[in-house]
């Protein structure tokens, strides 16, 4: 009885399919677009935090959400940044240093002038979450 009971719990938890995942990021992305059109960048931020493509193994739909943090990301002016990441979450914290290593991942050896964004980033978020967020993030199994 014990097992048919598991059988019926796993089959309730169903992952979703890579359509339903690039769906939700469309979805996200016009919001995190209109919210940045709305100058509401923290709102933005967010949404593009919010639900990472945790269960798909196509690469190209991960990097379709890390554009999209990303975006979110290097719209905000770097006087906002402090005030920003003091209002997220532990999780949110370590979504965001997994989407900054990330970008530097992403980034071209010509682009300094985003990978020295997104070293202030880092500061500012290591500042708030401490070195467990940085461990967090290399350490966690589900990639983003």
């Amino acid at each position: 009885m014990a097992d048919e009971e598991a059988e019926v719990m796993v089959e309730g938890l169903q992952e979703e399919t890579d359509e339903q995942i690039v769906a939700g990021i469309q979805q996200r992305l016009n919001q995190v677009e209109s919210l940045l059109k709305s100058g509401n960048v923290a709102g933005a931020l967010n949404v593009a935090l919010s639900d990472p493509p945790y269960s798909t193994k196509v690469q190209e739909i991960k990097d379709q959400n890390a554009q999209l943090v990303l975006k979110a990301i290097t719209s905000i002016r770097e006087t906002d940044i402090e005030g920003i990441i003091s209002n997220l979450t532990q999780d949110q914290c370590d979504v965001l240093m997994k989407y900054l290593y990330r970008g530097w991942g992403m980034a071209s050896s010509k682009n300094s002038q985003f990978c020295s964004q997104l070293l202030r980033w880092h500061a500012q978020l290591t500042e708030k979450a401490g070195l467990g967020c940085i461990v967090r993030a290399m350490a966690e199994r589900r990639v983003v």
